[in-house]
């Protein structure tokens, strides 16, 4: 039996040459070898080439007009974040101030690291903050207001009271001509973790964190009185060799104004530390009738921690500090620590709030709305 051969026809060839688009006979040697393959040959590369034009060039110009917009500005006023709009008081001038939620995590990152810091810790610090300021947002106020809700805000820019917060005025002042290049990185960390807080039980948790610890964190339940499971004590094995610090002077005066004591005579050993945590944290500190909370008496004088322990000398207290802030979450010094380790930012929040789920903070915001 005779082999079937199509026939090659001129016309086909042309036919041909018109579907490819390609001038093919301009070319010799790829003209050959077109020549020598069958028909099936050409068929599968011409539905290839019809493939290539009606497919795969639409979807590729379609790639290029809806990119994600890689331009950081646009994509810092773009972003989740950027549509939130926080009320913050600040504690000197009586101000309620409108921040957009990205602009207000760069100013507390500003506050409260170094922005040379390790870029995953910055960026667990940027979760545990969104998830601090919506927490606070979206917490039912009812009988117990807060010091901000007292006037209308979300949060306040006191450490002692919420989270610590440079406005842009106050990140000028203190960043100098470093300020471009800190910006950018703490709007890195900012924007890689867009919209992302941390849940238990489907809320946003009391994201706290602290400068540094004595050595392990503070177990929240005990602090509080109340559940909070993912407020676990953890060991921080690097704050632990943080720990000798200047003892820090205060005289009979600065006591007695600080404190506000109706005396003229401070009797400086007549001040004793009442009550201890278990973690070695004053709870309270008392002066004949008089007493403060340890947090108080450290924050009026601003004692970097409530753990603090002190000797009289002459007319001073010299008082020695173990760990920065509340011991309470997080420690930022630790963070930076198991970013060096190679932790990315959720295994270290992972680390500090055992238990938490990451999840998009929609459900808890609200966008804000521009008035035409």
């Amino acid at each position: 039996m005779a082999q079937f051969r199509p026939v090659r026809s001129r016309h086909t060839s042309r036919a041909t040459r018109s579907v490819i688009g390609f001038p093919i006979h301009r070319f010799p040697r790829i003209h050959q070898l077109w020549l020598r393959v069958d028909w099936r040959g050409k068929v599968l590369v011409v539905l290839c080439a019809c493939f290539f034009v009606l497919v795969i060039v639409p979807t590729a110009m379609a790639n290029m007009v809806h990119r994600r917009d890689t331009d950081p500005a646009r994509a810092w006023i773009q972003s989740d974040d950027a549509g939130v709009q926080v009320k913050v008081y600040d504690v000197q001038t009586g101000h309620v101030n409108n921040v957009a939620l990205n602009d207000y995590l760069v100013g507390v990152l500003a506050a409260e690291m170094n922005p040379h810091s390790p870029m995953q810790a910055l960026e667990a610090a940027a979760v545990a903050a969104r998830t601090y300021v919506v927490h606070a947002m979206s917490a039912n106020v009812g009988s117990h207001p807060t010091f901000a809700n007292q006037h209308g805000a979300d949060v306040t820019d006191n450490a002692s009271l919420d989270l610590p917060w440079w406005s842009m005025a106050v990140q000028e002042q203190r960043f100098g001509k470093d300020l471009s290049v800190n910006t950018v990185r703490l709007q890195h960390a900012v924007l890689a973790t867009d919209g992302l807080i941390l849940t238990y039980n489907k809320q946003p948790i009391l994201a706290f964190t602290f400068g540094e610890s004595t050595g392990q964190t503070r177990d929240g339940s005990k602090v509080f009185g109340k559940p909070l499971p993912y407020l676990k004590s953890v060991a921080c094995p690097d704050d632990a060799h943080q720990l000798a610090k200047s003892p820090i002077h205060i005289s009979a005066p600065t006591l007695q104004q600080a404190l506000q004591i109706q005396s003229n005579n401070v009797q400086l050993n007549q001040f004793r530390i009442a009550m201890r945590d278990a973690q070695g944290y004053v709870k309270a500190v008392a002066y004949h009738d008089k007493s403060w909370t340890g947090d108080d008496f450290a924050s009026v004088l601003g004692l970097p921690s409530s753990n603090f322990t002190w000797t009289v000398s002459g007319n001073e207290l010299l008082v020695q500090c173990k760990g920065v802030g509340s011991g309470i979450g997080m420690s930022l010094n630790e963070a930076k620590a198991l970013a060096q380790q190679g932790k990315a930012w959720a295994e270290i929040v992972q680390y500090f709030y055992p238990g938490t789920q990451v999840e998009g903070d929609e459900r808890f915001t609200q966008p804000a709305t521009t008035e035409e």
